[in-house]
Protein backbone atom coordinates (compact mmCIF):
# COMPACT_ATOMS: atom_id res chain seq x y z
CA UNK A 1 0.00 0.00 0.00
CA UNK A 2 1.30 3.46 -0.81
CA UNK A 3 1.00 6.35 1.60
CA UNK A 4 0.60 9.47 -0.52
CA UNK A 5 -2.70 11.07 -1.42
CA UNK A 6 -2.82 11.54 -5.17
CA UNK A 7 -6.62 11.67 -5.22
CA UNK A 8 -7.75 15.00 -6.63
CA UNK A 9 -10.38 17.25 -5.12
CA UNK A 10 -12.36 16.78 -8.34
CA UNK A 11 -12.32 13.00 -7.79
CA UNK A 12 -13.40 13.39 -4.15
CA UNK A 13 -16.37 15.44 -5.33
CA UNK A 14 -17.60 12.47 -7.39
CA UNK A 15 -17.69 10.10 -4.40
CA UNK A 16 -21.17 9.81 -2.88
CA UNK A 17 -20.02 10.38 0.69
CA UNK A 18 -18.48 13.72 -0.25
CA UNK A 19 -21.01 15.01 -2.79
CA UNK A 20 -22.40 17.46 -0.21
CA UNK A 21 -19.01 19.06 0.53
CA UNK A 22 -17.73 22.40 -0.66
CA UNK A 23 -14.45 22.66 -2.53
CA UNK A 24 -12.76 24.07 0.60
CA UNK A 25 -14.06 21.13 2.65
CA UNK A 26 -12.81 18.70 0.00
CA UNK A 27 -9.36 20.30 0.17
CA UNK A 28 -9.34 19.75 3.94
CA UNK A 29 -10.54 16.17 3.54
CA UNK A 30 -7.80 15.47 1.02
CA UNK A 31 -5.26 16.78 3.51
CA UNK A 32 -6.35 14.50 6.37
CA UNK A 33 -6.57 11.27 4.37
CA UNK A 34 -4.11 9.11 2.54
CA UNK A 35 -4.67 7.10 -0.62
CA UNK A 36 -3.70 3.44 -0.64
CA UNK A 37 -3.73 0.81 -3.36
CA UNK A 38 -5.05 -2.62 -2.41
CA UNK A 39 -4.45 -5.82 -4.37
CA UNK A 40 -7.34 -8.22 -5.02
CA UNK A 41 -7.68 -10.78 -2.26
CA UNK A 42 -6.14 -8.64 0.47
CA UNK A 43 -7.99 -8.22 3.77
CA UNK A 44 -8.18 -4.56 4.72
CA UNK A 45 -9.60 -5.29 8.15
CA UNK A 46 -10.50 -8.47 9.99
CA UNK A 47 -13.46 -9.29 12.21
CA UNK A 48 -12.53 -9.32 15.87
CA UNK A 49 -9.44 -7.15 15.59
CA UNK A 50 -9.02 -3.73 17.15
CA UNK A 51 -8.11 -1.20 14.48
CA UNK A 52 -8.52 2.53 14.36
CA UNK A 53 -8.98 3.52 10.74
CA UNK A 54 -11.91 4.59 8.59
CA UNK A 55 -11.97 3.78 4.87
CA UNK A 56 -13.70 5.28 1.84
CA UNK A 57 -13.62 3.28 -1.38
CA UNK A 58 -12.10 5.37 -4.15
CA UNK A 59 -12.17 2.63 -6.80
CA UNK A 60 -12.72 -1.11 -6.97
CA UNK A 61 -14.94 -3.47 -5.07
CA UNK A 62 -14.82 -4.99 -1.58
CA UNK A 63 -16.59 -7.92 0.08
CA UNK A 64 -17.83 -7.54 3.65
CA UNK A 65 -18.13 -10.82 5.58
CA UNK A 66 -19.11 -11.69 9.12
CA UNK A 67 -18.53 -15.22 10.37
CA UNK A 68 -17.58 -16.17 6.78
CA UNK A 69 -20.98 -15.04 5.45
CA UNK A 70 -21.12 -12.35 2.76
CA UNK A 71 -23.21 -9.47 4.06
CA UNK A 72 -22.38 -6.70 1.59
CA UNK A 73 -20.33 -5.59 -1.38
CA UNK A 74 -18.98 -2.05 -1.41
CA UNK A 75 -17.88 0.11 -4.34
CA UNK A 76 -16.68 3.63 -5.06
CA UNK A 77 -18.02 6.25 -2.67
CA UNK A 78 -19.00 3.73 0.01
CA UNK A 79 -17.18 3.36 3.33
CA UNK A 80 -16.43 1.09 6.26
CA UNK A 81 -14.77 1.13 9.67
CA UNK A 82 -17.11 3.59 11.38
CA UNK A 83 -18.63 1.15 13.87
CA UNK A 84 -15.32 0.35 15.55
CA UNK A 85 -14.28 4.01 15.68
CA UNK A 86 -17.60 5.25 17.06
CA UNK A 87 -18.12 2.48 19.59
CA UNK A 88 -14.62 1.41 20.56
CA UNK A 89 -15.54 -2.21 19.84
CA UNK A 90 -13.65 -4.71 17.71
CA UNK A 91 -14.14 -4.86 13.96
CA UNK A 92 -17.56 -6.34 13.26
CA UNK A 93 -16.64 -7.81 9.87
CA UNK A 94 -13.79 -8.72 7.57
CA UNK A 95 -13.44 -6.55 4.47
CA UNK A 96 -11.53 -7.99 1.51
CA UNK A 97 -10.69 -6.45 -1.87
CA UNK A 98 -12.46 -8.32 -4.66
CA UNK A 99 -10.63 -6.39 -7.36
CA UNK A 100 -7.50 -4.28 -7.45
CA UNK A 101 -8.77 -1.23 -5.61
CA UNK A 102 -7.91 2.02 -3.95
CA UNK A 103 -9.03 3.50 -0.66
CA UNK A 104 -8.91 6.78 1.17
CA UNK A 105 -7.77 6.04 4.70
CA UNK A 106 -8.43 8.22 7.74
CA UNK A 107 -6.69 7.54 11.04
CA UNK A 108 -8.70 8.14 14.23
CA UNK A 109 -7.83 11.82 14.39
CA UNK A 110 -8.59 12.24 10.68
CA UNK A 111 -11.94 10.50 11.10
CA UNK A 112 -13.07 12.86 13.83
CA UNK A 113 -11.74 15.82 11.83
CA UNK A 114 -13.71 14.63 8.78
CA UNK A 115 -16.89 14.61 10.86
CA UNK A 116 -16.20 18.16 12.05
CA UNK A 117 -15.27 19.49 8.59
CA UNK A 118 -18.55 18.45 6.99
CA UNK A 119 -21.45 17.66 9.35
CA UNK A 120 -23.53 16.27 6.46
CA UNK A 121 -20.86 13.61 5.97
CA UNK A 122 -21.10 12.76 9.67
CA UNK A 123 -24.88 12.45 9.34
CA UNK A 124 -24.54 10.06 6.39
CA UNK A 125 -21.95 7.95 8.24
CA UNK A 126 -24.16 7.80 11.34
CA UNK A 127 -27.28 6.80 9.41
CA UNK A 128 -25.41 4.04 7.56
CA UNK A 129 -23.82 2.89 10.80
CA UNK A 130 -27.19 2.50 12.50
CA UNK A 131 -28.51 0.55 9.49
CA UNK A 132 -25.47 -1.73 9.61
CA UNK A 133 -25.82 -2.30 13.36
CA UNK A 134 -29.51 -3.15 12.86
CA UNK A 135 -28.58 -5.73 10.19
CA UNK A 136 -25.90 -7.25 12.40
CA UNK A 137 -28.31 -7.50 15.33
CA UNK A 138 -30.99 -9.10 13.15
CA UNK A 139 -28.76 -11.56 11.29
CA UNK A 140 -26.13 -12.43 13.85
CA UNK A 141 -27.55 -11.46 17.25
CA UNK A 142 -24.34 -9.49 17.49
CA UNK A 143 -23.18 -7.81 20.65
CA UNK A 144 -22.95 -4.28 19.32
CA UNK A 145 -23.98 -0.79 20.33
CA UNK A 146 -27.74 -0.54 19.89
CA UNK A 147 -28.19 3.21 19.96
CA UNK A 148 -27.63 5.98 17.51
CA UNK A 149 -24.46 8.04 18.07
CA UNK A 150 -24.83 11.01 20.37
CA UNK A 151 -26.10 14.01 18.45
CA UNK A 152 -27.34 11.92 15.51
CA UNK A 153 -29.84 13.61 13.25
CA UNK A 154 -31.06 12.66 9.78
CA UNK A 155 -29.73 14.63 6.83
CA UNK A 156 -32.38 17.04 5.57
Amino acid sequence: MCARNDVSVDRLATLRLFDCCTRDELEEIRGISRAVAVEAGRDVCRQGEYEREFFVVNAGQFAVERDDELIAKLGAGEWFGEIALNSGCMRTATVTAITRSSLLVFNTRGYWSLRAICPDVADDIDAAMQDRIDVLHARFDASLPDRRPQGWRPRA
